[in-house]
């Protein structure tokens, strides 16, 4: 297979006119780095063009060639890249040489009879690069930085200045000019004294005081313009150091100003409000309470003091509090609004009000405040919600009825009907055993079918009437799993699907105590939902544990699950629609069977789905394992006490389940033990904890860590094991890679009984003489 690119690829280009030497500089080269590209080039024509459209990381420079030498190369390369480092690699140098490389810019130089010193210096050249990118990297963030400050200083919209300990300007930028009323040059002549009325100096020391104290202030001063005008600064001041002090003022003069008409308008309905019957509140232009009577704190259960300052929209219930921006903006800017709005009293209790209100605009028509009247109406939408849930309840309840009544006639129907005519067809006595045989499997079909019926019909109807209880035992999971997949195997056969079985556990845990009728019946019913739904692509299903609780899961490719079906898929007599012109058959209640049958067995089910993408599955139940039993020995020969024969371990690292069974049942009768791991991670790990592995069957194609790289790691801890490399992927030269990988034979698939087994003959790990072999271990 090609090799996919790799963000980490090191390219290197050669400058060499002898192919030997270039091929010693390449071998030194991939001693040091893990992956590598070469372009050998010997004169400068090349070597321009390979700088342009190569483009690489390091060059590499004979210092002495017939058309070319290294001295022009460096230089040509400096000046297309000055970061690109460059080595000289030359038969012979003396001292001047080298100091004059070094000068040119070189990055190091190479004596070819010491090429060992080669790889280091590519190290080095590579390690002195990314320092230097970094650098330039740094430089340039730190001028784009101050050039960004600098805008920011002069365009910014607040007046922002920079003063000693003295309070004298020392710099002060064009909006606080314009604040002030003051040229640049004018301002830079004051100090901030001057800016403020000798009664209002006290404040301005307690500013500056606090400033030195604390580090930062954020103050109200009032200050005097260039015309004598008075008017309101916020300062918000920091120290930068002993004699350093900046300042950003914003003019709040006509905030201040509004601020003192509203003051004076409030006392002309202060009792207006405070006496009204019905709920009122006013609102700032944020939509922060500015007042309210005692009737709003009597409906939202607050003092009127909790709640001044607040947002309006810390009352709305969480579900519908994104919805108040939007509305308190529609009556900012359209001057009314009639609504709903949800609200939640102190006590939690949901509040739906209807809100009546309007804005307060001063002579130049801006906004100054609200003014909302609003009534409880939480009764009366309780009362419609009611009757409107009772009405739909009752006609989905008919619809649904209904329809599975229909549905049942069909399920029945349908198969009666095909057991009837094809029965009647086999007594024909113009059938052919051809035909016979055809008929009797339409037959079989048809009859699980009218069983599955039948089987959901009955099961539901024992739930509801509360018959079904759970009769817990204690079984093999493992075998319960192994008996389902192969169910189900058998029937996919012939389909475009790849059914795949992942167990999850081991053969030591999977012996508990539940109830096996229902585990096996839930997974039935999934994995039956997930074939129905999947006309090609995959179908997967097994589980995974944790310290008490075991979960499974059934994961197809399928059509998928509409987001409007989702609530729906674990309800009783629901069917998912048809697409195109498609009929499913079903009763619409296995899922919900499935569901009772969980929640039996103290677990849950929940599913995620995308249309089109598939559905995955997931329920799970208590772990519970029996307790342990003394194994009733066997007896062993004098001969094989003193001769004791350890079972071989074979580890097969396969992602696809099937592989391992068929492996399973190759080996079943000879005496070795198998290991399945379903990556090349679990496989190095497997083998860095047990010691006993004999011989390892690795596929190179897996997740996580794919064979190859496995392989290698595992040569490094134990170079001495054996490793057959498995792949359905036989492409040419594979092999090759394979064996010079480190496996020390190979095999594609599909795997030939016969081959496989003259291998491990070969190697001692089967003779002739067939043995019972203990259950393989699953991981």
């Amino acid at each position: 297979m090609p090799a996919e690119k790799r963000d980490d690829v090191v390219k290197i280009l050669i400058v060499e006119d002898r192919p030997e030497d270039a091929e010693f500089d390449k071998r030194e080269a991939n001693k040091v780095l893990t992956c590598c590209e070469f372009r050998v080039v010997e004169t400068r024509e090349d070597f321009l063009h390979e700088l342009e459209t190569f483009q690489p990381d390091l060059v590499l420079s004979d210092y002495s060639m017939p058309t070319f030498d290294g001295l022009t190369a460096l230089q040509l390369s400096l000046d297309h890249n000055p970061v690109t480092p460059v080595i000289i690699v030359t038969g012979s140098v003396n001292e001047e040489t080298a100091v004059e490389c070094m000068k040119a810019g070189a990055s190091n130089y190479v004596i070819k009879e010491q090429m060992r010193r080669l790889g280091p210096a590519i190290l080095h050249s590579l390690e002195e690069k990314k320092d230097k990118l970094a650098r330039k990297q740094s430089e340039e963030a730190l001028k784009e930085s101050e050039e960004r400050f600098r805008n920011y200083i002069e365009l910014a919209p607040e007046g922002i200045f920079l003063t000693d300990s003295s309070g004298q300007f020392l710099m002060v930028n064009e909006a606080a000019c314009r604040l002030t009323g003051y040229t640049p040059v004018e301002l830079m002549e004051k100090n901030i004294r001057d800016l403020v009325f000798p009664e209002d100096l006290g404040t301005l020391h307690h500013n500056f005081n606090m400033v030195k104290e604390t580090g930062q202030d954020s103050s109200e001063i009032p200050y005097r313009s260039h015309d004598g005008k008075r008017g309101v600064w916020i300062v918000k001041s920091v120290k930068l150091g002993d004699d350093r002090f900046l300042g950003f003022t914003h003019d709040i003069t006509i905030q201040k100003n509004a601020e003192e008409a509203l003051r004076k308008s409030e006392i002309r309905f202060r009792e207006l409000f405070e006496n009204a019957p019905m709920a009122y509140q006013s609102l700032d232009k944020d939509g922060n309470y500015i007042d309210m009577n005692q009737a709003l704190c009597d409906m939202l259960g607050y003092e009127a003091q909790e709640m001044m300052g607040t947002s309006f929209g810390n009352y709305w219930d969480q579900k519908h509090r994104d919805q108040f921006p939007g509305n308190f903006n529609c009556l900012v800017t359209e001057g009314s609004i009639r609504a709903e709005v949800p609200l939640v009293s102190k006590g939690g209790e949901i509040i739906t009000a209807l809100l009546d209100g309007r804005t307060q605009t001063n002579n130049q028509g801006n906004f100054v405040r609200t003014h909302c009247i609003l009534v409880d109406i939480s009764s009366r939408k309780k009362n419609e919600a009611e009757l409107l849930a009772a009405k739909e309840k009752a006609e989905e309840s008919d619809r649904l009825k209904t329809a599975f009544l229909n549905n049942i006639s069909h399920e029945v129907r349908t198969p009666l009907n095909a057991l009837m005519g094809f029965s009647n067809l086999l007594k024909d006595s113009a059938t052919t055993p051809a035909d016979q045989d055809y008929y009797l499997r339409i037959i079989n079909h048809s009859g699980e079918r009218l069983v599955n019926v039948i089987n959901d019909i009955i099961s539901m109807a024992m739930l509801e009437t509360g018959q079904e209880v759970v009769r817990e035992s204690q079984f093999d999971l493992l075998d319960l799993m192994n008996e389902v997949f192969i169910t189900f195997q058998a029937r996919v056969v012939t389909f475009e699907i790849c059914f795949n079985y992942r167990p999850g556990i081991t053969r030591e845990q999977s012996m508990i105590i539940s109830d096996e009728y229902k585990i096996r019946q839930v997974l039935t019913n999934l994995i039956g939902n997930s074939l129905k739904f999947t006309t090609k692509g995959n179908v997967e299903f097994g589980c995974n544990l944790d310290d008490t609780t075991l979960t499974f899961f059934v994961k197809d490719s399928g059509i998928g699950i509409a987001s409007e079906d989702k609530p729906h898929v674990f309800e009783k007599f629901w069917k998912s629609k048809p697409s195109g012109n498609r009929m499913y058959e079903g009763t619409g209640l296995g899922l919900a069977i499935c569901k009772a049958y969980v929640t039996m067995l103290n677990g849950k089910v929940w599913m995620q789905s995308e249309p089109g993408s598939g559905s995955t599955f997931w329920f799970t139940i208590p772990y519970r394992q029996p307790e342990k039993q003394p194994i009733p020995g066997i007896p062993v020969t004098p001969a094989d006490r003193s001769h004791p024969v350890r079972p071989k371990t074979i580890l097969v690292a396969d992602d696809e389940y099937d592989n391992f069974l068929l492996l399973e049942i190759i080996l079943q009768k000879f005496n070795v033990g198998l290991i399945h791991v379903w990556n090349g991670m679990e496989a190095v790990e497997v083998c860095r904890n047990n010691q006993q592995i004999d011989f390892i069957l690795m596929d190179l194609k897996m997740p996580v860590m794919d064979g190859m790289e496995a392989t290698r790691l595992i040569k490094l801890m134990n170079p001495e094991i054996p490793i057959i490399a498995v792949t359905a992927y036989a492409m040419s030269g594979d092999e090759t890679k394979a064996l010079d990988g480190g496996c020390d034979w190979y095999l594609s698939k599909p795997l030939r009984k016969e081959v496989l087994l003259e291998k491990l003959r070969q190697m001692g790990l089967i003779n002739d003489v067939l043995s019972y072999a203990p259950g393989g271990a699953h991981f």
